[in-house]
């Protein structure tokens, strides 16, 4: 049965994966696995399922011994390549969404319109 028959919503699909075009990247994946499935099905990915770009900033440097040492002292965990990133993050976000923007401003600081970035 075609999702559209079966009430499904448009609906969006936000990558967060730190690659460029990571949203592009999904559409393609997705939509191909789709379409091999079921071809109605691919049509229906295609015409109503966003897939926005997305960028992650923050900046995660090289692990040092400090913060191996750091992590072992507070936590007693001993990890030879802790993760470590800066209180910094920025997520800008393509103003792609098929019902309407969620109101994100709700809950961050600032709201960018990935268009207004690239003009």
């Amino acid at each position: 049965m075609p999702a559209a028959a079966q009430g499904i919503a448009p609906f969006t699909v936000m990558s967060c994966d730190n690659i460029q075009g990571n949203g592009d990247v999904a559409k393609r994946m997705f939509g191909a696995y789709a379409q091999a499935r079921d071809a109605e099905l691919g049509a229906w990915l295609k015409a109503e399922v966003a897939f926005p770009n997305a960028m992650v900033d923050r900046i995660t440097p090289v692990t040092s011994p400090t913060d191996i040492d750091e992590l072992n002292q507070r936590f007693g965990v001993e990890d030879a390549w802790p993760v470590v990133c800066e209180p910094f993050t920025q997520w800008v976000l393509e103003d792609h969404f098929p019902l309407g923007r969620p109101a994100f401003e709700k809950w961050v600081f600032k709201w960018w319109r990935m268009s207004n970035l690239t003009n």
